[in-house]
């Protein structure tokens, strides 16, 4: 078999993410073509041989459902992880007092973000087709109890005095009615147990062809399998191949003794099941069966759930993740660099940070920082980071706890609103010992320059005659006059 690659479509990528696997397109694109020469090799799933009733059917219709089901279950299993990872960075990074280190706290905190909406979009996308194919499964097994059901079904004469005999046209006229036997064609409520008589297992991404019982041969369900008559004494021309009618003139019938009954025996299952194609072969995984353009008003119901599996079966596994980053993997994330040369003031002056090349002092630095192996990135910035300590409270009290007992969005905003009360806290008090210490400030100016009285300026904080005008006081003579008034203060208090 040959096998071809192509890889333009990919030149098209309009996500970071995506334009990243551009260039490692060459060795994914060998194992791509290595995996199709391997999977085109591989016949139809093989547990489609195990399918020889409506009740093995039902099971295997089962198991696939699961496994389409699961075919999300990375994607949805990342979302809450990530979510985690954000939380902590946030919270780390509102603490740091690092400028440098709160920027690489904050750039993981935009990434971890970034691939929950990756992680949800394709989760959102891929649900489209998958709920479709779990709804026609779910159909085909309602069908398969119905059929089952009729399996059961008898046709038997009526017993008592209710035939009659036309004597003018010689035409008995015997009464027949349907019934539920005990015999069904298999055990659909054992096969359903956990402990079922046929065990079965589903390779999805090998199946080619599913086996299905089919609506429009429902009627092949019911076990006749002939009507015997029971004649006076035996038969003449007893032999084989005869018509309806030589075969009853070959009898004769006594009155008191004649019965008819119908002969029941469990149908085969290839009377009743259609094989319909999914894909056209393993080697063309990416495209349905020919048979499944569409689909129509008109397509059976075996060809609606083939299709929908189809679409299911297509999907690809895709989901992002931080379990292996590292400072060369992150160097890569558009987000990261990005961030890191808007807060970092070292790197203000990047033009195109994506660029590994023209911004080389910039990706060398988020290698180095975020460490070479994915057990140094750990070790900081998520072993190191849960245990560092952040404020909560609980009524009057606050306590410090690690990061890591913080588990919810509402208790990491809680944290966040005690940790800006502190930050706001310092401020003000800087702001205070700012102003405290330097009389600049432009209202003060303002107050000093419209004050024309010589004793009132001299009166005024901050404010001098000098020159003819009233004026802001030099730091250096509020400084010496502050310890003045501290000195005259100190007279006073011992007095």
């Amino acid at each position: 078999m040959h096998c071809t690659c192509s890889v333009a479509a990919v030149k098209d990528a309009v996500s970071p993410r995506q334009s990243r696997l551009f260039q490692r397109l060459f060795l994914a694109g060998t194992l791509i073509c290595f995996a199709t020469t391997v999977s085109a090799q591989l016949a139809n799933d093989p547990w489609q041989a195990a399918v020889t009733d409506i009740c093995t059917e039902d099971s295997y219709l089962s198991k696939l459902a699961l496994a389409i089901n699961r075919r999300l279950d990375e994607t949805r299993d990342a979302i809450p992880k990530l979510k985690n990872q954000a939380r902590r960075w946030r919270l780390a990074a509102a603490t740091e007092t690092d400028g440098k280190r709160r920027c690489l706290l904050g750039a993981l905190k935009g990434l971890a973000q970034e691939m929950i909406v990756d992680n949800k979009a394709a989760a959102a996308n891929a649900q489209l087709s998958i709920t479709a194919a779990l709804e026609q499964i779910q159909l085909q097994r309602g069908r398969l109890e119905a059929a089952h059901q009729l399996s059961k079904t008898k046709i038997q004469v009526q017993t008592g005095t209710v035939h009659t005999g036309d004597s003018w046209s010689h035409n008995p006229t015997l009464k027949v009615e349907t019934t539920t036997s005990e015999t069904e064609t298999c055990d659909l409520k054992r096969q359903r147990s956990s402990s079922p008589p046929t065990a079965i297992t589903v390779k999805p991404d090998q199946l080619m062809t599913l086996t299905l019982t089919d609506l429009n041969k429902l009627d092949k369900v019911i076990s006749i399998a002939s009507l015997k008559a029971m004649a006076q004494g035996s038969c003449t021309n007893d032999g084989a191949g005869k018509s309806e009618g030589e075969a009853l003139g070959s009898c004769a019938f006594h009155a008191s003794t004649g019965s008819i009954k119908f002969q029941h025996s469990k149908p085969a299952y290839s009377k009743y099941k259609t094989a319909v194609n999914i894909f056209t072969s393993n080697a063309a995984r990416n495209k349905c069966d020919d048979k499944l353009n569409g689909p129509t008003d008109d397509w059976p119901a075996t060809k609606h759930l083939a299709k929908a599996a189809c679409d299911a079966l297509m999907l690809k596994k895709q989901h992002w993740t931080l379990d292996s980053a590292a400072g060369e993997t992150l160097s890569q994330e558009k987000v990261i660099v990005e961030f890191i040369r808007n807060c970092d003031d070292d790197f203000k002056g990047v033009k195109d940070p994506a660029n590994p090349t023209a911004a080389k002092a910039l990706h060398d630095y988020i290698k180095e920082q975020y460490g070479k192996t994915h057990e140094n990135f750990k070790k900081t910035f998520e072993d190191d980071i849960d245990k560092r300590k952040v404020p909560t409270r609980n009524g009057d009290k606050t306590n410090l706890v690690d990061i890591s007992d913080i588990t919810t969005e509402k208790a990491a905003a809680l944290t966040l609103a005690l940790i800006m009360e502190q930050q706001i806290a310092r401020e003000k008090k800087a702001y205070i010992n700012h102003a405290s210490t330097s009389p600049t400030d432009a209202k003060t100016a303002e107050d000093c320059k419209e004050e024309k009285d010589k004793e009132k300026c001299n009166n005024k904080d901050w404010c001098k005659l000098k020159d003819g005008e009233c004026k802001v006081k030099e730091e250096g003579e509020a400084k010496v006059e502050d310890k003045k008034e501290d000195k005259w203060k100190g007279k006073l208090e011992n007095v």
